[in-house]
C-alpha cells in the first residue's frame, strides 16, 4: 500500500482532476434522471391501478352474484312456505274427519266410515292413512273426491274400490271405500 500512497504523491494533481471529472461525467449519465424515475413509477402505479380495477370489477360481479343468489333463496323460501301450507307440521286425524266430513256433506254422500290407522314415517314427511266409505250417487261421489283434491293439503286417494249401484227410490246409489292419505312434514336432523 506504501508504493500506491508513493505514487499519488509523485502524481501531478491535474491527474486526479482528470480522473474526477470523468468519474463524474460517468456517474451522471450512469445515473437514472428523474424523469426515468418518475415514468418507471407512473408505470408501476398504472400497473398496480389496472390490478386494483380488475379487483373491484370482481367484487363487483361476486356482490351482483349474492344477491341473485340472495333472490334465488328467497324465492326457494316462498316456495318452501306455500309448500308447508300443503305440507304442514301439524295435521291430526280430527282435522281431516273435520274437512273431509264437511266435504261430504256439500258433496251430499254420506261418510260411513272414517277409520285413521298407524303413521307412516317417510323420508320427510309422515303418511297418516285413514280409511273410508262413502256412499252416494256416482256424481256426488265424484264430486266429494274432486272437492278433497282441492283441499289446501294434499290428500291422496288409494285403493278405491267402488260397489255395484243400487236402486234407491230411483237414483243409482253406490258405495265406494278406499283409503285417504294425509301428509304431514317432519324437519329432518
Amino acid at each position: 500500500m506504501s508504493a500506491l500512497t508513493d505514487r499519488m504523491r509523485l502524481s501531478p494533481k491535474r491527474t486526479f482532476l482528470v480522473m474526477g471529472f470523468f468519474a463524474a461525467v460517468g456517474y451522471w449519465y450512469m445515473e437514472p434522471s428523474p424523469d426515468d424515475l418518475y415514468d418507471a413509477l407512473i408505470k408501476r402505479m398504472q400497473t398496480q391501478l389496472t390490478t386494483l380495477q380488475k379487483k373491484v370489477s370482481e367484487t363487483e360481479t361476486r356482490f351482483n352474484d349474492k344477491k341473485k343468489f340472495q333472490d334465488e333463496m328467497e324465492q326457494v323460501s316462498q316456495t318452501f312456505r306455500l309448500a308447508l301450507d300443503y305440507l304442514p307440521k301439524e295435521l291430526a286425524p280430527q282435522d281431516l274427519l273435520s274437512k273431509i266430513s264437511i266435504e261430504a256433506r256439500t258433496a251430499g254422500v254420506n261418510l260411513d266410515k272414517f277409520t285413521p290407522k298407524d303413521s307412516v314415517p317417510k323420508d320427510f314427511y309422515d303418511e297418516l292413512p285413514i280409511e273410508i266409505a262413502v256412499k252416494g250417487t256416482y256424481g256426488n261421489m265424484l264430486t266429494f273426491l274432486v272437492s278433497v283434491s282441492k283441499l289446501p293439503r294434499i290428500i291422496t286417494v288409494r285403493n278405491v274400490n267402488i260397489g255395484a249401484p243400487i236402486f234407491v227410490d230411483g237414483q243409482a246409489t253406490m258405495q265406494m271405500t278406499g283409503i285417504l292419505v294425509g301428509y304431514r312434514y317432519k324437519e329432518v336432523k
